[in-house]
């Protein structure tokens, strides 16, 4: 047996003699059993993990996106994978133009197109000499935004702008803060 059964199994032995107690003790009432039926019913069905995930999204013969993560999940009935570790890669042309990285994330794929990504943890977006660091990123494809909660910060080899709520406007090429800004300019040198 591997490793990923074994621990399906204790988790779920753990789980069978925590509930078994807790109705022992009286902790757990029939009304409270039926919530946790309910509840289950209701939760996301794993259809497929994936380790070391590697994806390469091409249209018309150039690549477009390139996806990698240590794990990603499928679940039943939604569009989205579940990631870990993940770093997305932009590409125009067939050229590529931004990455970005977290600790873990959400992608929202329609065919070959991505709706959406939410990341969190250690986030880093490179975009060309750019780079933005935040907790946590949003982008929106449809909406075609870049979006912050909280505090980030881009860098630049000239410049250093730090903020809280920013939001880019991929379309307009627009950059917006939400409070708390500074920014330092580095003298040209010459």
């Amino acid at each position: 047996m591997s490793v990923l059964p074994r621990i399906l199994v204790a988790a779920g032995a753990a789980v069978a003699l925590a509930a078994g107690a807790a109705y022992w003790t009286g902790a757990l009432t029939p009304s409270t059993e039926t919530t946790l039926a309910a509840l289950g019913e209701h939760l996301p069905q794993l259809l497929q993990r994936i380790r070391n995930f590697h994806r390469v999204v091409t249209r018309d013969g150039e690549r477009v996106l390139e996806i990698s993560a240590d794990e990603a999940s499928y679940y039943k009935d939604q569009r989205a994978v579940v990631i870990t570790r993940p770093r997305v890669v932009f590409y125009d042309a067939g050229e590529r133009v931004a990455s970005v990285t977290g600790l873990e994330g959400r992608l929202v794929i329609e065919g070959n197109d991505v709706e959406a990504v939410r990341l969190e943890g250690d986030v880093a977006l490179e975009l060309g000499r750019f780079v933005l660091e935040a907790g946590n990123l949003n982008y929106d494809h449809a909406a075609g935004t870049i979006e912050v909660d909280g505090p980030g910060r881009i860098e630049a080899p000239d410049l250093t702008l730090a903020g809280a709520d920013l939001v880019v406007d991929v379309g307009k090429g627009s950059l917006s803060l939400g409070g708390g800004v500074t920014m330092r300019i580095a003298p040209a040198s010459g």
